[in-house]
């Protein structure tokens, strides 16, 4: 019989399992899936990148985040700008993010990026839990599937620890899934383990 897990559960089981992970195991899954992620042809093609500053035992974008300012890419991170919206606004340094909202560091200037149907966009996507379907649980604000609500041109990747990776979660209509899911140990391609 197979288990299939709520969001709430999900969720509790994906914080209690990330949390119990060691500053060094962080570090080192990290490494792992961007250099994944790099040689990877969608991240060669893309010329703007939506990535997110890590928080809570996330996998951690910082060193991802200059690997593509240096690879020329234009990066931005979200802005929470009113309450359930947020907006990308783009960065040249890391020292462009100051703590905002839920003490999640965003971008400090007004550089707005709007992606456009005709550009290679890549967003990196954060969530709590993840199933092998591709399913996404984030945190419950529901921030990222209102922004791709009417974009579904943007090639989304998320990226979690193998240990936030459950079997199967039940999720909703609404609820967005990326494209590609990577962890430490494996790759997603929408249901697909390569």
């Amino acid at each position: 019989m197979k288990f299939v897990l709520t969001k709430s559960e999900a969720r509790r089981q994906a914080k209690a399992a990330r949390n119990s992970l060691s500053d060094s195991e962080v570090s080192a899954h990290s490494r792992c899936i961007f250099d994944k992620l790099t040689a990877l042809r969608e991240y060669r093609d893309s010329s703007r990148i939506l990535a997110y500053a890590d928080c809570n035992r996330e996998v951690a974008t910082a060193d991802f985040i200059q690997i593509c300012l240096n690879d020329g890419k234009h990066v931005a991170l979200p802005r929470v700008t009113a309450a359930g919206c947020m907006d990308f606004y783009e960065i040249h340094d890391l020292s462009e993010l100051i703590p905002g909202s839920f003490g999640i560091p965003e971008p400090v200037g007004n550089r707005m990026l709007l992606p456009e149907p005709d550009s290679s966009v890549l967003m990196l996507l954060p969530g709590l839990a993840f199933d092998h379907f591709c399913h996404r649980v984030g945190y419950g604000g529901g921030y990222y599937d209102r922004y791709l609500m009417d974009k579904s041109w943007i090639f989304t990747v998320a990226v979690c620890h193998e240990v936030q990776l459950m079997a199967e979660i039940i999720t909703e209509e609404h609820d967005i899934s990326p494209d590609l899911l990577i962890t430490e140990n494996r790759t997603l391609y929408k249901n697909t383990c390569i």
